[in-house]
């Protein structure tokens, strides 16, 4: 067949078959067309299918559950034809294929479901009403929950033959392919949706008997990612089983599954209070230091196009990598908000130390600038006020956000911790963002500060200093020097009267508003410090 005209020959013969009384020629012939679909260079068009009509008689031979292999090469048929236009797709969906095709998700033989499942996959994803209002007023929700529960209670049974579960696993597959459409783009039900969570736990559960497939892990930790944001849905879920999964996740050497593991487990250890211990165990927080590691800069490399694989072009490599580093520390800030053994957890790991490395090499050079939404505007304005044309501009990216609300809780704690996290450098980069006019962060801030303060002047439990009793740090060398430490980084930075002119008479009225509920007593603070080290006069020459 050499030419189109053939082509057409060959389909309408095929075409005409169909409509044999013996089944067994329907048979031959619907395994011709469906290797004919299947090509990849496409003899004939998808088009030219539609055109013949011949998918008209496929919503009754659907129905022919004496014939699986029939009703498998129908399906494939139809999975072919809906990975193309959308007109198309809506074109054959109209002739009522769909109906038939859900349901045979639920059919006996496993060879019909993978491939239901497939073509119901290839249109479920599309963003569009006609399509969602099809499956919805043909019962696909029911069905699914009709295969899921009968999934997940041979997934969760460990008890079950070998080749059963390689079987159950094989389909777990095919459904978390369809799910994670399903899951994107309808409004389902709240047992569903548990249903369907289930599967995705079961699937990233049983990642060491499954197939490496990084498209299939990023679809599962996404379709669970958005179905818990319901605290209600996420409550009734058991995450055991891949609280270790998703800990090796993180640090993934794919951007997209690092991402989504780093949110999804900080958004379960934020809200489900059994697992936040679990960051002692499955060695959440050393994979995520290997993540902050990794997305150190280094002469303005592109770090994740380096390291985490799909991604090329420059500026979606500096919005990764952003965004990556936000989900990071947002991940060690909501460990470090639990308990004291948590934050404690956080400090110990080296993630705080290398958040604030981070944070003292945030500058973005001029030719990063350029990779950022509305950068240009930013260096107009470094002009307009330096009067100069910058090589290196401060701007507080969404992760130095994060960053900064990881430190302060760890300095929220105690007097020994506070004492760490001060070695590790903070204190210039606490001066560095004071001038911030982000609510949010100049309180974070303020709130550290003040805690450093303490740990200096007062005790663990911020009790009130009396001027003329008050116990200064240093009943031993090492927090002696520690106080001089405190004392000079300070001074360098500006000292109380930095903190003073930043944060008390800014003129700001926003930035007012945040601190003026603690400014007595910061400035009561203050007043210490100056008291105790005696204007600074006694630390010059020190180092």
């Amino acid at each position: 067949m050499n030419n189109l005209k053939e082509k057409l020959e060959h389909l309408g013969v095929i075409v005409s078959l169909f409509s044999q009384p013996n089944i067994n020629i329907v048979k031959i012939n619907a395994h011709k067309l469906c290797n004919l679909t299947s090509k990849t260079v496409l003899p004939i068009s998808f088009q030219d299918v539609i055109n013949s009509g011949v998918l008209e008689t496929f919503p009754l031979l659907l129905l022919r559950y004496d014939q699986p292999q029939l009703q498998e090469d129908l399906a494939w048929t139809l999975t072919n034809i809906f990975s193309g236009k959308i007109d198309q797709i809506i074109s054959v969906i109209k002739i009522g294929v769909v109906p038939p095709l859900i349901e045979l998700l639920v059919s006996h033989n496993e060879h019909v479901r993978k491939q239901a499942a497939w073509a119901i996959a290839n249109i479920a994803h599309e963003d569009n009403e006609f399509i969602q209002t099809t499956l919805k007023d043909s019962g696909l929700e029911d069905q699914l929950l009709k295969l899921l529960q009968v999934q997940n209670s041979i997934s969760s049974d460990s008890s079950q033959d070998q080749s059963l579960m390689k079987r159950s696993t094989n389909e777990l597959i095919n459904q978390v392919y369809l799910l994670a459409k399903v899951v994107c783009h309808m409004n389902l039900k709240k047992e569903t949706l548990i249903a369907i969570a289930q599967v995705f736990i079961n699937y990233l559960s049983s990642l060491d008997d499954a197939p490496f497939d990084v498209q299939l892990y990023s679809d599962s930790l996404n379709g669970l990612s958005i179905i818990i944001k319901d605290k209600l849905i996420l409550s009734s879920l058991n995450f055991d089983s891949i609280i270790k999964a998703l800990s090796k996740f993180i640090s993934f050497p794919y951007y997209n599954i690092s991402k989504i593991a780093l949110k999804l487990l900080g958004h379960i250890i934020f809200c489900d209070e059994k697992h936040q211990y679990d960051v002692y165990s499955v060695d959440i927080l050393s994979n995520t230091l290997i993540v902050l590691k990794r997305l150190q800069r280094q002469s303005n490399s592109k770090v994740v196009k380096e390291i985490y694989k799909g991604y090329s072009d420059k500026q979606i490599d500096h919005k990764n990598r952003n965004e990556l580093l936000s989900k990071a520390c947002i991940l060690v800030s909501n460990i470090s908000a639990g308990k004291s053994e948590q934050t404690s957890a956080c400090v110990d790991s080296g993630c705080i130390e290398q958040i604030i490395h981070l944070l003292s090499g945030s500058e973005l050079d001029i030719n990063e600038m350029h990779l950022i939404e509305d950068g240009q505007n930013q260096i107009q304005k470094v002009i307009k006020n330096q009067n100069k044309y910058p090589t290196k501009i401060q701007l507080c990216q969404d992760w130095v956000k994060e960053a900064i609300y990881a430190v302060s809780n760890c300095l929220m704690d105690s007097r020994s911790v506070i004492i760490k996290v001060v070695k590790f450098g903070i204190i210039p980069e606490l001066f560095r963002w004071m001038n911030l006019n982000i609510i949010d962060v100049i309180s974070a801030i303020q709130s550290s500060l003040y805690n450093i303060l303490f740990a200096k002047i007062g005790d663990d439990n911020n009790n009130n200093i009396n001027l003329e009793t008050a116990q200064v740090i240093g009943d031993n060398m090492e927090e002696e020097n520690l106080g001089k430490r405190i004392d000079f980084e300070i001074e360098e930075c500006g000292g109380s009267e930095e903190i003073d002119a930043q944060m008390f008479r800014t003129g700001d009225d926003q930035k007012y508003e945040v601190v003026r509920s603690t400014k007595n007593s910061m400035m009561f603070l203050l007043n210490a410090y100056k008291h105790w080290t005696n204007g600074f006069q006694w630390l010059r020459g020190w180092h």
